[in-house]
């Protein structure tokens, strides 16, 4: 940020750096993913004679709507899915907004007063160890502990992170360290990387759970792609939301702090995350009918999930 290109504004460069990821990541689908390629086309239409070949399937259409009731989609699980991939987006997308801002709060409020860069470093810190840790390591834990499991152990040690990231911050300052001590820095880093590691790998564990729910309902082939369309609209909404609605948690925490009469703290934002992470991502896995279980180590789906976890890590760098 803030390198001039071509008499740009100083935005410029990193949005353009953006959009060709974009574009490389757009190209890589198309060339690449499975139900976009050309043997793809060609099975559908062998399966269904309705559709010619060389044509496109036409997922979700107005007669291909899945069925409904006895034998039909399950509704409810498919419903808590979103909700708990919505909420997912919701929070980490949250965090990554508030967390800037709260680092960013200059000394004389009692904040650390950190730079952009400061801040930048410490997000480029937890990518450069999500990225390894989504390749080599999640879908060995996904094939011993199966999807579940791997979602909730991951949510419940954020859910006391997310609070006590901001208030260890404003304990050590209180205590005396300094804005760029070593203890400040260090719970910094701690706290991102940890942040990165336990929910970074959510987004896959979502799609994962879909698939395997979908794999299980009538008309999977048609439902596959109306079910991604729906997470990614119930993703993208939550997106949406979460700036406005932490930028507000922050705005009336910071108000409510420096008055005398005011409830709430500097750490409100992020208690409301994990209010949110709570009940709409770790508690709603109580609420999944019992026969639902995305267990790798029962099914059929190891290569699936080892190849879907390495493909869709780098998605993580634009999450």
């Amino acid at each position: 940020y803030g390198v001039q290109l071509l008499g740009l504004p100083p935005w410029a460069l990193p949005f353009l750096i953006s959009s060709g990821l974009l574009l490389a990541c757009s190209v890589v689908v198309t060339a690449k993913l499975e139900e976009t390629t050309v043997e793809s086309t060609a099975q559908q239409s062998a399966r269904d004679p309705e559709i010619a070949p060389g044509a496109a399937p036409s997922y979700g259409a107005v007669d291909q709507e899945p069925a409904t009731g006895e034998g039909g989609v399950d509704l409810w699980t498919l419903g808590v899915l979103l909700v708990m991939a919505a909420a997912h987006s919701a929070v980490f997308l949250g965090w990554e907004v508030t967390y800037p801002v709260f680092a960013s709060i200059p000394s004389s409020s009692a904040g650390q007063g950190w730079s952009t860069a400061e801040i930048g470093f410490t997000f480029a810190a937890a990518s450069s160890v999500l990225i390894p840790f989504s390749i080599l390591l999640y879908p060995g834990l996904v094939r011993s502990w199966g999807l579940l499991t791997t979602w909730t152990r991951c949510w419940l040690p954020a859910l006391v992170l997310i609070p006590s990231f901001p208030r260890g911050v404003s304990l050590l300052l209180a205590a005396g360290w300094a804005e760029h001590s070593g203890a400040v820095v260090a719970w910094n880093y701690l706290s991102q990387m940890l942040f990165s590691l336990l929910l970074g790998t959510g987004f896959m564990s979502c799609q994962l759970m879909l698939f395997d729910f979908v794999a299980g309902q009538p008309k999977a082939d048609s439902l596959t792609a109306l079910a991604t369309g729906y997470l990614v609209t119930a993703q993208g909404l939550a997106r949406g939301a979460a700036p406005v609605l932490c930028g507000a948690l922050t705005s009336t925490g910071l108000s409510s702090e420096s008055s005398t009469t005011g409830w709430f703290s500097r750490s409100l934002a992020f208690d409301v995350l994990a209010i949110i992470g709570l009940f709409l991502c770790a508690a709603p896995v109580w609420l999944l009918p019992a026969g639902f279980v995305p267990d790798c180590r029962t099914r059929s789906t190891e290569t699936r999930t080892v190849k879907a976890a390495s493909s869709s890590a780098q998605g993580l760098l634009t999450q």
